[in-house]
């Protein structure tokens, strides 16, 4: 493990910086045996395995779903009895490894750094009218479970396919915050974002970001400079509603309740 050190420290220098962990700079390429890594190294090692780890769980779970989707076009008229069997376990096996890879990659990111994921100023909380919240999603499966999820909290979903999309929904009015992925063809969330701080500055606190590439320095560094609350993908909506109510209540669309303005903010991860 000490002679992959240095390499770490290469690699992960850049993406370190940017969360302000300064390293060394006169590390040598080889370490004895017998040396003891600085924790500085340490953590470089366990950043650069905690990321590695999370992508090729998140790349797992992709093909799998591909794998599901290949099944699903398959023409079942004229089976045998035991090939339909064959088709039907294969569903539930790549049903099973899709809940472990997607427990593995939650597993992972959890110990990461949580500082930009937000935490939870409102726990208890209640609603003092119905919000409207911009759905910035490409794809249409997530876009409809967020916006059935908003429904049956009462508030209203106006969908957005890309940036483009969204950012016209923007100049119309009525918007109280913005749920966004980060990755969309066209203009992506981060660019939606600039164009929001520049034409919608209020606003500009009141996003919520999805994004399956948390793990990506460049992506965490932005996610943490805007003071946002952010959901890794696959999420579960246990954590979107509590990252919700972070914008919800900064568009004074939640208040807090009674009990919690007696005892302060609780705080949570995101």
């Amino acid at each position: 493990m000490l002679a992959l050190l240095p390499r770490t420290l290469r690699k992960r220098r850049a993406a370190l910086r940017a969360r302000r962990v300064v390293l060394p700079s006169d590390a040598p390429e080889t370490l004895p045996e017998t040396a003891k890594a600085s924790p500085e190294l340490v953590a470089a090692w366990v950043q650069f395995l905690r990321d590695e780890v999370a992508n090729a769980a998140n790349a797992i779970n992709n093909r799998l779903a591909v794998i599901r989707a290949t099944g699903e076009k398959i023409d079942r008229t004229g089976l045998s009895a035991e090939q339909l069997q064959a088709l039907d376990q294969i569903e539930i096996e790549v049903t099973r490894a899709a809940s472990l890879a997607a427990g593995l990659y939650h597993h992972v990111l959890s110990s990461a750094p949580s500082s930009a994921m937000g935490t939870a100023e409102v726990v208890e909380s209640h609603a003092t009218r119905a919000g409207v919240v911009l759905v910035v999603e490409d794809d249409d499966a997530n876009r409809e479970v967020i916006s059935r999820l908003l429904a049956s909290l009462g508030h209203r979903a106006i969908p957005a396919r890309n940036g483009l999309e969204a950012f016209t929904a923007l100049q119309m009015g009525g918007i109280d915050c913005v749920i966004s992925d980060i990755q969309m063809p066209g203009l992506g969330g981060q660019g939606l974002y600039q164009q929001v701080e520049e034409k919608f500055p209020h606003l500009a606190r009141r996003f919520v970001f999805v994004t399956g590439d948390y793990t990506r320095p460049e992506t965490r560094a932005f996610i943490e400079q805007t003071g946002c609350p952010a959901v890794s993908k696959p999420y579960d909506l246990e954590a979107l509603v509590g990252a919700l109510q972070i914008a919800l209540a900064r568009a004074r669309v939640l208040r807090p309740s009674d009990d919690e303005g007696q005892q302060g903010p609780a705080r949570g991860s995101v």
